[in-house]
């Protein structure tokens, strides 16, 4: 421990010295759920700068709360259409998301289209919200995940029942 204090850079992996010198390495016990808050922030901010995208997380003072950058028109779309999901979802999950923002991004275009027929977009819509909706089909012996699904109807904001319903 007395080397890695003296030299933070001797240990592959180290850059900067312990901030608990007096715990000794080993008993370093790192949790599951930091681990992933911060490798995910870490990947989110690097596709972001892919993306050439300004993003940001910060801690609220006084709480145990962060917030984050809010994306704003043409940032938002970017990101929408562009965000490589396989770096934060297994390639089942990434594709079936991926697939709802595709089809959002169509319905998006759709929208601003003055010659869209109605009954069109209302089926493109059904189907968007189905695929929403995408149960996940689990094995009951095994509890194992048969078939990936996405969102539940508690997810649904009325937003999202205005494009499927009213448009």
């Amino acid at each position: 421990m007395s080397v890695l204090s003296e030299n933070p850079t001797a240990y592959l992996g180290h850059k900067l010295s312990s901030l608990f010198n007096m715990i000794l390495l080993k008993n370093h016990i790192p949790d599951k759920l930091h681990i992933m808050l911060r490798i995910t922030d870490r990947l989110w901010e690097l596709e972001m700068e892919n993306l050439k995208i300004w993003f940001e997380f910060w801690k609220i003072h006084g709480t145990d709360n962060w917030n984050y950058t809010s994306l704003m028109g043409d940032d938002k779309l970017c990101v929408f259409r562009n965000f490589n999901l396989t770096k934060l979802f297994d390639p089942e999950c990434a594709a079936l998301i991926k697939s709802l923002w595709d089809g959002f991004a169509e319905l998006y275009d759709l929208l601003g289209e003055k010659k869209t027929d109605s009954q069109y977009f209302y089926l493109k819509a059904k189907a968007w919200y189905e695929l929403f909706l995408k149960k996940t089909v689990v094995d009951p012996k095994t509890n194992t995940i048969l078939e990936q699904g996405l969102y539940h109807s508690s997810d649904v904001t009325p937003y999202i029942h205005v494009l499927v319903s009213h448009v």
